[in-house]
């Protein structure tokens, strides 16, 4: 079975970006701006701070698979995929999306993931909403806010720019996490060089007060004359207990 390498180095600066707006001289922003992009992070869905994680099964698909592995998930620093079977390049690249969901919802208060900037606002796009600058961002980070959520996120890092647009959220007891959303990106020209998108899923995990656990992640990139799909499947989950 083939084992592809069309993606191996496809998101490098994006891992890095978090360390980058972490490194940020933080400067003061607008208050109504501030307003905004407040309003619209308490509308973010996490898990709680106290969240032990979860242990689940793993499927990888892409081309010559489905491959397997078991995930145990504590945070996206402290997982690991264990009875790995498969690509490794598949497991990389698997690796690196699991390491980003668990970091998109981990509660604030143990992730790095938010900037310490203050923002100022932008024009405002009809489709997509206000347009929030990070002051003093070392990577000319943006958001953009519409209806109390999330809908575009722009950054730039080692001379490439990428735009995500979120089109669609999932309503979590009146909190939204992205369910479908485009990566652009482009190189110092402004050329555009690759799209990716990704659709995921959740469910909810527990009886009491459950907890919304990943499910699926469907991702198709096309750079150049080159197409590929691939995907994540998440079952069997039981969640943890802190020791």
């Amino acid at each position: 079975m083939s084992c592809p390498s069309l993606l191996q180095q496809s998101q490098t600066f994006v891992a890095r970006a978090s360390d980058e707006a972490e490194s940020s001289v933080p400067l003061p922003g607008e208050a109504e701006a501030g307003r905004l992009l407040e309003q619209a992070r308490q509308h973010i869905y996490f898990w709680r701070p106290d969240f032990a994680g979860f242990r689940c099964q793993l499927s990888i698909l892409g081309e010559g698979g489905p491959w397997s592995a078991t995930l145990m998930a504590g945070s996206s620093r402290t997982f690991s995929l264990q009875q790995v079977r498969g690509c490794p390049q598949l497991t990389r690249w698997a690796h690196y999306q699991v390491g980003e969901i668990l970091g998109h919802r981990e509660h604030p208060s143990r992730t790095r993931m938010a900037s310490r900037s203050g923002v100022t606002k932008g024009d405002e796009d009809p489709i997509y909403g206000q347009r929030l600058d990070f002051a003093g961002d070392k990577m000319s980070s943006y958001y953009r806010v519409k209806e109390q959520r999330i809908t575009q996120i722009s950054r730039t890092y080692g001379g490439q720019t990428f735009v995500i647009c979120i089109d669609r959220h999932h309503e979590i007891e009146g909190t939204f996490v992205a369910s479908n959303y485009t990566a652009y990106y482009s190189d110092p020209d402004g050329v555009l060089v690759k799209v990716e998108n990704y659709q995921d899923d959740y469910l909810p995990i527990g009886q009491d007060n459950p907890l919304w656990l990943p499910a699926e992640r469907r991702f198709t990139v096309v750079q150049g004359l080159q197409r590929e799909h691939r995907a994540l499947q998440f079952f069997q989950h039981e969640l943890l207990v802190a020791s």
